[in-house]
Parts: structure tokens; sequence; C-alpha cells
């Protein structure tokens, strides 16, 4: 299975999960998987979604391999029922690190890092994640 790598060898992709408490499955996730990995993977969050699939894990890896072993590990998850890999073709915007974000008043005061404004943040890069 070919993969349209992102222009600086990795593999981004969205891992779609379904889960049957999917609150509590995204926060063991990503407990367990976002500060893991070094440069090998990146799990950027857990987010919790109004969908068939409940949760939608964006993961950074420095191969297709990788994505896959980081499927496994969340495949194998208790309460997981279903993952779906979808593999992003082309980035945008480019280069990753242009990426914007928006931080709510309720991240902020969850967050660690209170030198970030509340609002949206331009130029941020949402891998940094100071509020998972």
């Amino acid at each position: 299975m070919g993969v349209e790598q992102t222009g600086n060898g990795r593999v981004r992709a969205w891992v779609l999960v379904r889960a049957e408490s999917a609150q509590e499955v995204a926060q063991a996730l990503y407990k367990e998987l976002g500060h893991a990995g070094d440069d090998s993977f990146v799990v950027v969050r857990a987010d919790v979604v109004d969908y068939s699939y409940n949760i939608i894990i964006p993961v950074d890896a420095e191969s297709e391999d990788v994505l896959y072993e980081v499927d496994d590990v969340i495949k194998g998850h208790p309460g997981v029922s279903e993952t779906v890999v979808v593999k992003v073709e082309n980035p945008v915007p480019y280069p990753p690190h242009d990426a914007h974000g928006y931080v709510t008043e309720h991240e902020w005061e969850v967050g660690r890092d209170k030198e970030i404004e509340i609002g949206r943040q331009e130029g941020e890069s949402p891998g940094a994640n100071p509020f998972g």
C-alpha cells in the first residue's frame, strides 16, 4: 500500500476510532501515546467527535510502518472496537508549522502554558499541544 509523503519525509494520518466510552478512551490513549514515540511518531491529540467513529487522533509518523504500529496500539486499547487510518496526501498549509489554532478559555485554564493567549494562535504548530 503506497502513501504520499508529506514532503518532509514523514507520514501524516487521522486515525478514526470507534470506542464504547469515547471520552475515557480518548483521555487514556492520549495519556499513553501523547508523549511517547520521541521522533518516531507524534500523537497530536485525541478528539471526541459526534460521528460513528467517535474519536479522531492525528498522527505524524516517520514511516508508514510506524503509523501502522501506532494504529495497532490504538486498536489493542480496551474499549476500542474498530479503527480506520486515513492518510494525508497533501497537507495544507505546508509546511505544518504555518498552521493556525484557536485556544478556548477552558483549554487555557486547564493548559500548562499560561504564556499562550486565549483566542486565535497565528503561526503556532498544533503539534505543540500544550493543553493535552
